[in-house]
């Protein structure tokens, strides 16, 4: 058992353990690859685990030679971060965030406080406020308690993150990018959430959110900086350089990824492959693709690809490179990503009245989902496709099926209340403990907390489709 196995062991009992919720349980496969020659070929690693999540990273948190794989939760499970060994056993796992953010985490890896050992930055996923958090390898809180607020405390479109040391003073910057609904705002900041710098990396007019990663491309002591759009076209990749004399970031460098039509936003992931002491750049779709993972060198040119998982598979792929016990290796895993949903749509709604649970989709991309209760048996919740007609924030709801009719009702005035047709609607149920199974006259109840959520998210029109 190597050395930070052993100190993990003597700590855990002081570690919080939470289950991933079983919504997002599912079996996903974790594949390491071995790269030569321009190809990939898949190692003995290769397992299947819950372990599923919103993003990974890659890093030595043992300063043994030995990377560990670190996952940030998926969307609707609690905010996990879990730590893996390159066989997939877990070593330890911690809350990020108070365990009612199920908006999913991203996360990043490296030396924020230059003391030769490296933690593991957080971000909240889409649709919260977006918030940076950095721990030590054991899940404690360091450098600044609460983290910090990159876009405001008024921004919650969550937050994607690197991190790198970009201008050679020997501590990792964290890097971020907004999610969806934010601008191309590129921001750098110390450890302990200090702004240092910020560019715009794509017109500032897009919206739909950036993926990030960093690295040094160059072999110049600085890490290059890498961005593409998290949804929609082009699929474009751009570089950027440390501040120059003018002391803003430099665009020294873009290539097109994947193919020139691609739509479904890019992940990215910076590492030497190889072996040989040079980075590369790898690219595979965030969604809407197959799991085709892309390898280029730093000047933007293509090395090779290769399908990382099942080629139907179109939820798109998160990916990182590590130095494990048999070399260096690509890692993967299945991003989940169901952007199958009304892609084109900026939000859009999905109820399954089979599993009782509502899916908001952002672009195509889910942000959120939860547990509702749909029309019991008798008065179904109508199937088919519907979009928001009106938010009235109070409804009075009673209705009459005759005189002495045991399902007659009057409930009162009802808070939270978006309406797709005639007399129903999709609303906060104050008298209802339990969702998750049907129970209702023909609308869609949900909790308070996610009817407060979805009434302040949904837009008039934005479609709904049930089914």
């Amino acid at each position: 058992m190597r050395a930070f196995s052993r100190l993990i062991a003597a700590v855990v009992v002081c570690a919080a353990f939470f289950s991933t919720a079983a919504s997002a349980a599912e079996l996903h496969s974790i594949s390491f690859w071995r790269w030569d020659t321009g190809k990939a070929s898949r190692t003995a690693h290769h397992f299947s685990t819950n372990e599923n999540g919103s993003s990974i990273a890659v890093g030595d948190l043992g300063n043994d030679g030995v990377a560990e794989v670190v996952i940030g939760a998926p969307i609707g499970a609690s905010p996990e971060v879990r730590i893996l060994r390159g066989d997939g056993s877990r070593i330890i796992a911690f809350l990020a965030y108070d365990k009612d953010m199920t908006q999913g985490v991203t996360v990043g890896v490296g030396d924020v406080n230059g003391d030769g050992k490296k933690e593991i930055v957080t971000g909240t996923g889409p649709g919260a406020v977006a918030q940076v958090r950095v721990f030590t390898a054991l899940g404690t809180e360091t450098m600044i308690s609460g983290g910090f607020f990159p876009y405001g405390k008024e921004f919650k479109g969550g937050v994607n993150v690197a991190v790198a040391d970009v201008d050679s003073d020997g501590r990792a910057e964290i890097i971020t990018a907004p999610g969806p609904t934010g601008g191309p705002n590129v921001q750098i900041w110390s450890g302990d959430g200090v702004k240092k710098d910020d560019f715009f990396a794509f017109d500032n007019n897009f919206t739909g959110g950036l993926h990030i990663a960093a690295g040094d491309l160059d072999s110049d002591g600085r890490a290059e900086i890498v961005a593409a759009l998290a949804d929609a076209s082009p699929p474009t990749v751009r570089i950027f350089s440390a501040p120059g004399r003018d002391g803003t970031f430099q665009k020294i460098r873009e290539f097109t990824a994947i193919d020139s039509g691609f739509r479904g936003g890019l992940n990215l992931a910076i590492g030497d492959v190889d072996g040989d002491g040079r980075v590369e750049i790898l690219v595979a779709p965030n969604s809407l693709g197959g799991p085709h993972v892309h390898v280029y060198r730093a000047d933007g040119s293509l090395i090779g690809a290769f399908f990382s998982g099942d080629e139907s598979d179109r939820g798109g792929v998160v990916l990182g490179v590590g130095h494990f016990s048999t070399g260096n290796e690509i890692v993967t895993m299945p991003a989940g990503h169901d952007a199958q949903k009304n892609a084109q749509e900026p939000k859009s709604m999905y109820v399954s009245v089979k599993d009782q649970r509502l899916f908001a989709y952002e672009h195509g991309r889910l942000v959120k989902t939860f547990l509702v209760a749909t029309g019991m048996k008798g008065y179904p919740t109508p199937l088919g496709d519907f979009q928001v007609l009106a938010k009235p924030f109070k409804v009075n709801y009673r209705w009459s099926y005759g005189v002495g009719n045991p399902n007659n009702y009057d409930l009162g005035w009802v808070t939270w209340n978006l309406r797709f047709g005639p007399h129903v609607y999709i609303h906060y149920a104050p008298w209802r403990k339990v969702f998750g199974v049907r129970g209702s006259h023909g609308c869609v109840n949900v909790s308070k907390t996610d009817a407060q959520w979805i009434y302040a998210w949904a837009d008039l029109k934005t479609p709904i489709t049930i089914e």
